[in-house]
């Protein structure tokens, strides 16, 4: 069974697109009353007209999830326009942990995916909280980040987005690093190389400001289905995913969006081989993450 605690708007869009991947059962949780089992249950009166037939259970408490092999975590404080995604720290970092602390009750020991914001901070608290591997606890940030990325790549190129490749690492906000190195593309042009990285990182700020209430859900939620479906399917498929470096690049004990495979035991951490200019955006950057993570979390 996969597990979706939040059935607001990234959380439901992403509950309606596992169940057309046809991947397993279906439980979505939410504390306002009827909201997950009304989503659930218009989500489940479209199995016969897809062709699916998935239970999609909706309920308030968190004990539907008993048998879930994953649970993704989407529940929290939408970014409003003006707000940084460190200004929903203090508020989701409490909701994050009364989640855990549900979910530790019920002694079970899922593949942890988190969509909640800031994405990166909440990872790291959900490793503080749980007795759990850094493998089976991950974020999504950095595939929306490349989805993101080659998108503008693509317009800015003129090619289509389908041929254009493309990885993003880093924090899931400000300091998050398009990887030109990635692209398979020289560039020459370093005002189009800067406006394409200005346009990805403020991807997510320029939708909250269109939309004026709320943020961004769709392509956030294919970007989860996708990890689900690789994790559960065990694809072994590259993705930059947030999770606790140990090592890797040269970075220790900070959350952050690293190129990882992912199966069905979670993920595990893969080799890239950066530019020397990158490498040392990503460490300079994994210093500033880790400063703000250990401070607010020994505070918290």
């Amino acid at each position: 069974m996969i597990g979706i605690v939040g059935a607001g708007q990234v959380g439901s869009t992403l509950a309606f697109e596992l169940f057309r991947r046809n991947l397993d059962d279906i439980a979505l949780v939410d504390v306002v009353s009827g909201l997950a089992e009304g989503k659930a249950l218009d989500i489940a009166q479209c199995g016969s007209l897809l062709g699916i037939n998935r239970e999609v259970v909706g309920s308030e408490d968190l004990t539907v999830l008993k048998e879930a092999d994953i649970v993704v975590i989407t529940a929290g404080y939408p970014r409003q326009p003006g707000m940084s995604r460190l200004d929903l720290a203090i508020s989701n970092a409490q909701i994050l942990k009364n989640i855990l602390s549900g979910l530790a009750s019920l002694k079970i020991s899922p593949i942890l995916v988190i969509v909640t914001n800031p994405l990166d901070l909440m990872v790291r608290l959900a490793l503080k909280i749980l007795s759990f591997s850094r493998e089976r606890v991950m974020g999504m940030g950095g595939l929306l980040d490349s989805a993101r990325f080659r998108y503008y790549l693509a317009k800015k190129l003129g090619l289509s987005l389908t041929d254009i490749q493309g990885m993003v690492v880093g924090e899931h906000g400000d300091r998050m690093i398009p990887l030109f190195s990635t692209v398979g593309i020289t560039f020459t042009n370093s005002e189009l190389k800067k406006e394409i990285v200005e346009n990805t990182k403020n991807g997510g700020a320029t939708i909250v400001k269109l939309l004026g209430k709320g943020s961004a859900y769709f392509a956030p939620a294919v970007s989860t289905a996708l990890m689900v479906e690789s994790i559960l399917k065990n694809k072994g498929e590259l993705f930059s995913v947030a999770y606790l470096a140990k090592g890797e690049f040269g970075l220790e004990d900070v959350v952050l969006s690293l190129p990882a495979f992912l199966n069905r035991d979670g993920l595990k951490p893969a080799e890239l081989s950066l530019s020397w200019e990158e490498l040392e955006t990503l460490r300079k950057a994994a210093a500033e993450i880790k400063n703000f993570q250990d401070d607010f979390l020994r505070n918290f």
